[in-house]
């Protein structure tokens, strides 16, 4: 009996010490928790482009960002708490030349609009990782598909 109790102690020891040490890093945050939990600085790690023609001629997907392309594009946006947001961008590959833009931004119903740009869709927000996506057509006969990958640094 005595080490039966023994037993269920260690049994139950673990089963603590593991759910203390499990990182919510795959949390997904709610539609209703996108607003608080955008806050804090992004990097963007991955930015997708596809183009759809209605003459059937469609482009290949491209990554934007990745190390293959001629310019190593990057891309910081800080979302602060008031509403306001700086957006960081540089392609240049000495990491000279930052640009800073400030604009507000809000998200509604799951839709990030920063300044007077085209909303983003946000397909996906946890601790570490925001997706946004933006669908739109850029003439009668191409229909523009984009979606970017942030990374949160704070």
């Amino acid at each position: 009996m005595k080490t039966m109790k023994h037993l269920l102690y260690i049994i139950v020891t673990l089963f603590i010490c593991i759910a203390c040490d499990k990182d919510d890093t795959d949390k997904v945050f709610s539609i209703d928790d996108y607003e608080k939990y955008i806050v804090g600085e992004w990097q963007l790690i991955s930015k997708i482009h596809y183009e759809q023609r209605s003459t059937g001629l469609n482009d290949d997907i491209k990554d934007l960002v990745g190390p293959e392309e001629e310019t190593t594009r990057k891309e910081i946006y800080v979302f602060k708490e008031n509403g306001e947001s700086i957006w960081y961008l540089n392609y240049d590959k000495n990491d000279d030349g930052w640009s800073q833009i400030e604009e507000s931004w809000i998200v509604k119903n799951g839709i990030l609009r920063i300044g007077d740009h085209s909303p983003y869709k946000i397909i996906l927000l946890t601790p570490t990782t925001l997706r946004l996506e933006m669908h739109f057509m850029d003439a009668p006969t191409i229909e523009v598909y984009e979606a970017w990958t942030y990374k949160r640094l704070r």
